[in-house]
């Protein structure tokens, strides 16, 4: 449950830094970018309105956010700053369900959160596969989502694969599946949250 927890304030993290990155962005292109104010709104979701932003950065952001709202992978090539162009391939990747788009992220954090993520919206196991790092919660995931115990099997860690049947459990409301837990505490615990 700790290292769920630790997962889970990663995530945030992750999520509370890519929002303030928008928030930051979003007042500069207010504050100091008048190119921008100047221009259509509808012109702005168009790859041809990115050209007319100054500042590489602006620019970087630009494309990101046409990118996303046209799903278009080959607008990310053009964003200069790595993190960002990663950031856009994650992006693209989750809305177009695409994995073959997370192989090209070249940073380990932002390619397994890809994964992860589609693994969870299209609930796919065999995606979770691909993880190193939390493999374990990925499988989780995918398992309360599928209501389907049998995926909790492939975790190995004890108080993980616990996890997995509790949240399965009770995303089931099946008490029986509290029986395969291993920890008398936990199980307890699940038989307990279903009434």
């Amino acid at each position: 449950m700790i290292k769920n927890k630790r997962l889970l304030i990663k995530m945030v993290a992750i999520t509370l830094l890519v929002g303030l990155v928008f928030v930051v962005i979003y007042f500069i292109l207010n504050k100091e970018n008048s190119t921008i104010k100047s221009i259509p709104i509808s012109e702005s979701k168009e790859e041809s309105f990115c050209k007319k932003v100054e500042g590489p950065t602006m620019k970087d952001w630009c494309y990101w956010e046409v990118a996303k709202n046209k799903q278009d992978q080959s607008i990310c090539d053009k964003i200069r700053d790595m993190a960002v162009k990663e950031s856009c391939y994650s992006e693209v990747a989750l809305l177009k369900q695409d994995l073959s788009i997370c192989d090209k992220i070249q940073n380990w954090a932002i390619k397994e959160s890809c994964y992860w993520n589609i693994a969870s919206v299209k609930q796919d196991q065999s995606i979770c596969d691909k993880i190193q790092d939390d493999q374990a919660s990925c499988y989780s995931n995918v398992a309360k989502a599928k209501q389907d115990q049998s995926i909790c099997d492939k975790i190995s860690e004890g108080w993980q694969k616990d996890d997995c049947y509790f949240a399965v459990a009770k995303a089931k409301q099946d008490q029986s599946i509290c029986d395969k837990m291993q920890d008398e505490t936990r199980k307890e615990d699940c038989y307990s949250s279903i009434k």
